[in-house]
């Protein structure tokens, strides 16, 4: 049964594209910005990117997924999303569902940022791009299904196991959490 991440409700507006160097490689209509907001000005704040992926080569995606394990490692707190408590959530969307968990086995391959204790080891650490990275299909999402997958929680070296890579599943229903009163936002 996947976990279920729930997000608190409130207000989404796009957020302005990134104008400084500390944000990952986004441009063009690849991905989305949203801020998101609960209680008004000054309440709690929290960003969702999403990428969308045309390729269907996740050879073609290594460089971005690197940029991001960065970023949400050290790089968000250089631009505006530094006001939000916490990094924003990256939701990668492959155009299949076929091409998906190659994009995943390339993102365990290549997600290895971690912060934590100088006494302590990277599998004591936080990984915040194996936390903070989702992904899946547009046509997962379109039928209603939030079901979403992440690379597993600890880098191939730190695994009993290194080359079985084993997604963590869980639901990450936008839709629920922008509606109002319990209905769910309409999603285009």
């Amino acid at each position: 049964m996947p976990q279920r991440r729930t997000l608190p409700r409130g207000r989404v507006q796009p957020c302005p594209p990134p104008s400084c160097a500390a944000c990952p490689s986004l441009s063009g209509p690849r991905y989305a910005l949203l801020r998101c907001e609960r209680g008004g000005p000054g309440g709690e704040r929290w960003g969702v990117l999403i990428e969308y992926d045309r390729t269907e080569r996740p050879h073609k995606q290594i460089d971005r997924l690197r940029r991001y394990d960065w970023w949400l490692l050290e790089g968000w707190r250089e631009t505006h999303f530094a006001t939000h408590p916490v990094a924003p959530s990256v939701i990668y969307l492959t155009a299949r569902s076929q091409p998906l968990r190659a994009l995943i086995r390339a993102a365990d391959r290549t997600f290895s940022a971690w912060h934590g204790r100088r006494d302590a080891g990277p599998r004591e650490g936080v990984h915040p791009a194996r936390q903070g990275v989702m992904f899946a299909s547009r046509e997962r999402v379109l039928s209603g299904d939030w079901t979403m997958e992440c690379a597993p929680s600890l880098p191939p070296v730190l695994r009993e196991h290194p080359n079985v890579c084993s997604p963590d599943s869980l639901v990450y229903d936008l839709p629920a959490s922008f509606g109002r009163r319990g209905e769910r936002a309409q999603v285009a």
